[in-house]
């Protein structure tokens, strides 16, 4: 008797467990544009999103990042500044954007990276990075970028 209470009692705590519902993260990376540079360098800007729908709500939410990869005419990436939004929706209605961050690195020892900042605003993540190219201890040259990220009311990330 106290076995098929402690079973029964199992069924029940399964059966109202909620279950959640996601898609599949299924990661989408996408070019959008080059922009040459004057030295022969370019930058690349890549564009990445990922669907996290939850059915038990009616919003849904979705997460993107986009990043400008700065690199040499060989291809190689000199450094590059990266923004990731979280972004909630409802489909035709509203979106917003519920968190924002930077990552903004070096992979050439030749440049630094200093200045990084993010934000949100509406239904956009926002960063911004410098990069400063040194020989020794002098400053060559220096570049800021900025990328932003968002999202529309249908889950369409530009």
């Amino acid at each position: 008797m106290k076995r098929k209470i402690i079973l029964f009692l199992i069924t029940i705590a399964i059966s109202i467990t909620p279950i959640k519902a996601n898609a599949q993260n299924l990661q989408t990376d996408t070019i959008i544009t080059i922009e040459q540079d004057t030295d022969g360098n370019y930058f690349e800007i890549v564009t990445s999103s990922w669907n996290e729908i939850n059915l038990q709500r009616t919003s849904l939410q979705k997460s993107a990042s986009k990043t400008i990869n700065y690199k040499n005419s060989s291809g190689d990436v000199l450094w590059y500044v990266k923004v990731t939004g979280t972004f909630t929706y409802e489909k035709g209605i509203s979106s917003r954007c519920t968190n924002s961050s930077v990552s903004a690195n070096s992979n050439n020892a030749l440049w630094k990276i200093s200045n990084r900042t993010c934000s949100k605003s509406g239904s956009t993540a926002n960063a911004s990075a410098k990069g400063t190219l040194y020989r020794g201890t002098t400053a060559i040259r220096s570049l800021t970028k900025s990328v932003s990220i968002s999202c529309d009311n249908f889950g369409n990330i530009s």
